[in-house]
């Protein structure tokens, strides 16, 4: 043995085909999201765009609990673009009603997938906050603001713990039959530090764990010790070496499938990747007789999908076959 493997149990209750996750939080948040919405899980990823505090996060929650829509005044203007210290730069526009616009839209698919969703999912990425003066609040995002307009502060455990238990609770009373399932980021913040940057993910863990053991609802993912115990090579960071590479994020989303996905899907899951990978698939020749067996045998493997799991959609798979078999097939077939 050459590393130390983390050994995950199965959780205590897991997801289904069916399930609605909402994900909020950091971007390794995204990137677990994305690939369960390829699985085709239902769910949406971050309404309020990349958060990496648990102060914002939590605003961001009680945003969509709440009827407020956003406004003007909630904006600010710098570089020449309308943006919300509340928003990730994504939505941040030179139009003021378009940034208003898919603010509000995506609020709106927030409030609509958090009446429906089964999981909350969300990935803490740093205990530090940044104070906006003017406004007097903390923010998701400073974009790039000049540093003068913010000040610096470290969160402790009880304020992480309090922030996140208050709106937690909040959500559990509005949708009672909901999960919440927490991580935290293994994407270090090395702005602060190596020091701080530890003392920071110290203090996420802590206040985490606390609220797992509180409540038999909330549950924990250990992505973090992934990363820095089972992962323990630069060879799975990208080249900044603070992010972990795909080859990481992958071997972190098996961990989870293995912990907190049914064994009932698997069959769909492995269906979907074969799927993924003809359609990746690059012939030399896509007129040759090969070839459009090739896509036959998909179209036939993919109606065995459909016949076997009726409330998937396999619409979008279907289409990009049928028209690849269409676009082809009219050439002259050459062996």
């Amino acid at each position: 043995m050459f590393r130390t493997e983390l050994k995950i149990e199965p959780a205590g209750k897991q997801i289904q085909y069916g399930d609605e996750l909402l994900f909020m939080g950091s971007c390794f948040s995204e990137q677990i999201g994305k690939r369960m919405i390829n699985f085709k899980f239902g769910g949406l990823i971050n309404p309020f765009g990349i958060s990496y505090n648990p102060i914002s996060i939590s605003r961001s929650l009680d945003h969509i609990l709440t009827d407020k829509e956003f406004r003007s005044v909630d904006l600010l203007f710098h570089n020449e673009q309308w943006m919300s210290l509340q928003h990730h730069s994504r939505y941040s526009h030179k139009n003021k009603h378009k940034c208003l616009e898919g603010i509000n839209q995506d609020l709106k698919k927030g409030r609509l997938m958090l009446e429906n969703c089964n999981w909350l999912c969300i990935t803490l990425g740093t205990a530090f906050t940044f104070f906006h003066k003017d406004t007097e609040q903390v923010v998701a995002n400073c974009h790039r603001l000049p540093q003068s307009a913010f000040s610096k502060n470290l969160l402790d455990v009880e304020e992480v713990r309090w922030s996140l238990k208050t709106v937690l609770a909040r959500v559990k009373e509005h949708k009672p039959d909901i999960n919440v399932l927490l991580t935290v980021s293994p994407i270090r913040h090395w702005k602060e530090g190596a020091v701080a940057n530890m003392k920071s993910k110290a203090i996420l863990l802590n206040a985490v764990h606390q609220l797992v053991e509180e409540n038999d609802h909330i549950y924990y993912f250990p992505a973090y010790e992934i990363m820095m115990d089972d992962l323990r090579d630069y060879r799975f960071y990208k080249s900044d070496m603070l992010h972990p590479n795909d080859t990481a994020v992958e071997y972190i989303f098996r961990k989870f499938i293995e912990s907190y996905i049914s064994a009932d899907c698997y069959g769909a899951m492995v269906g979907l990747e074969k799927l993924q990978k003809a359609m990746n698939h690059r012939p030399r020749n896509p007129r040759s007789k090969a070839h459009l067996g090739f896509l036959r045998h998909q179209l036939l493997f993919l109606g065995q999908l459909e016949e076997e799991w009726p409330a998937l959609s396999f619409r979008a798979e279907r289409s990009y076959f049928e028209t690849e078999l269409y676009n082809h097939q009219g050439g002259d077939l050459i062996a």
